[in-house]
């Protein structure tokens, strides 16, 4: 792992070692280093937003694969929208309309709070980083916070409502699949936890996903062929 600036985020890494079908047949030996970068930023800053900007990021992933690791209807979209941002330098986040923002912004007040309670919960530490930057195919995500040496959290505020639900289904939403799965395959980590904060419930929920190797590759292979097409198109078009 290397720890980058911002204005930095396009170190080589040309000496790791990529992740190859190799990789996944073999476990990698003791010298093995994950090739990630943490860019140093604060998430929701201007520099973080142009670290993400045209890479795929796990919050997104959705668009890519589906949680059985076949195509999404959506990818091209989604393609389409990154090379806009790269030849543009004008990130699509940012112009979400208000409602995106009010649950954005929800989620970043009550993000420390919750990131308290896990750490007096579990009597573990949470790391925060800026972006975590998987440099030989351009993606990425900005994990809620990073565990020791092998574990990540993902943190939901959601409403009272949505809260609930989560509590009675008592599972990882369908819908954070593909981010968790995304960000083990980002950060090379075993597990993630999900968790789900609101204030005003005595119970909160928390799951542990394992990261699952055979759909991580199926994932990674798609999220190449995405990051091919996209960097073509802003050598064809840019």
């Amino acid at each position: 792992m290397t720890v980058i600036d911002a204005k930095d985020r396009f170190l080589d890494l040309s000496g790791g070692r990529l992740v190859t079908d190799e990789y996944y047949e073999s476990e990698p030996d003791s010298s093995f280093e994950w090739p990630m970068s943490i860019v140093n930023c604060e998430q929701g800053s201007e520099e973080w937003f142009g670290a993400r900007r045209g890479v795929l990021t796990a919050s997104n992933f959705k668009r890519i694969v589906d949680t059985k690791g076949n195509p999404s209807r959506q990818a091209q979209d989604y393609i389409d929208e990154l090379v806009g941002e790269a030849i543009t330098g004008e990130s699509h986040q940012r112009n979400q309309g208000d409602g995106a923002h009010y649950w954005m912004d929800r989620g970043i007040e009550l993000e420390d709070e919750a990131r308290n309670h896990y750490m007096a919960m579990t009597d573990q530490q949470v790391d925060e980083v800026g972006f975590c930057l998987f440099q030989p195919i351009s993606i990425g995500c900005s994990p809620d916070g990073l565990i020791g040496e092998y574990g990540g959290i993902e943190i939901k505020c959601p409403s009272a409502k949505i809260h609930n639900k989560y509590l009675r289904e008592a599972r990882v939403p369908p819908a954070y699949y593909q981010q968790i799965m995304g960000s083990l395959l980002v950060t090379g980590r075993d597990w993630w936890d999900f968790l789900s904060y609101h204030p005003s419930y005595k119970r909160q929920l928390r799951i542990t996903v394992e990261r699952d190797d055979d759909y991580i590759k199926k994932m990674y292979d798609l999220l190449t062929a995405a990051a091919d097409k996209i960097a073509l198109d802003i050598q064809n078009n840019g």
